[in-house]
């Protein structure tokens, strides 16, 4: 599966990370959001418990950052790149409860019925 990532770990054939790093003005900030939120949307419904990292050093408006925090696991400014990196690593090693969100949806042939299943609810 090729999907536009900065960094794939630990790899694009298995992955259980992907992290997105950008330095943005803040007028053009809220314009790129709309950009990352549906390759995360993707990256995070083909792998459901993939972690989702943006790392960016810009000013948001609070209707973006309410939306794109509700997409990636971690959002954070570049100061703040060494604690993500321990969570990372922490989630790597197996905590779960690194992991925020999950999206999970069925993609079916038009010609079948999608039924949704109810699943065990995760507590973080």
């Amino acid at each position: 599966m090729i999907l536009d990532s900065d960094f794939i770990v630990p790899s694009e054939n298995e992955p259980e990370a992907f992290i997105e790093v950008r330095e943005l003005s803040s007028r053009h900030a809220s314009l790129y959001a709309k950009d990352k939120i549906f390759p995360a949307i993707t990256w995070k419904g083909k792998n459901k418990y993939i972690l989702a990292l943006l790392i960016a050093d810009t000013e948001w408006t609070a209707e973006t950052l309410r939306i794109i925090a509700n997409i990636f696991d971690y959002l954070v400014t570049i100061k703040a790149v060494s604690s993500v990196a321990n969570s990372i690593a922490e989630y790597l090693q197996g905590d779960q409860s690194k992991l925020q969100w999950v999206i999970d949806f069925p993609i079916k042939p038009a010609n079948e019925e999608v039924t949704i299943q109810q699943e065990e609810i995760r507590e973080y």
